[in-house]
């Protein structure tokens, strides 16, 4: 019963709030295997339109700089990534919501 609590409990909150045992959220969120979610391809595409920039750009910032064309592919035609490349992907995207310093 206790179990069936907590999956209730954790179903329940807002993803964000959610992290692993990292301090990161966890990569199912953004990812099916080692497929990107819809919703994580339209943030993406949000994000790098916003801060034009574009695939080769945003691999390198999460620590991945030769995988440009997999993230590209990923986004464009379905592609699959590496899982680290989808754990490093999902830190990146959590650090894109926090507040930047200075902006008051």
């Amino acid at each position: 019963m206790a179990f069936l609590a907590e999956i209730g409990t954790a179903y329940g909150r807002d993803r964000g709030s959610l992290t692993d045992s990292t301090g990161s959220p966890p990569a199912d969120w953004i990812a099916n295997g080692r497929y990107l979610l819809p919703e994580t391809v339209r943030r993406l595409e949000t994000i790098m339109k916003a801060r034009r920039i574009g695939p080769d750009e945003v691999a390198a910032e999460f620590g991945y700089a030769d995988q440009g064309f997999a993230l590209a592919r990923a986004l464009l035609q379905k592609g699959s990534l590496r899982l680290a490349v989808i754990a490093a992907l999902a830190r990146w995207l959590a650090a894109q919501d926090l507040p930047k310093a200075g902006n008051d």
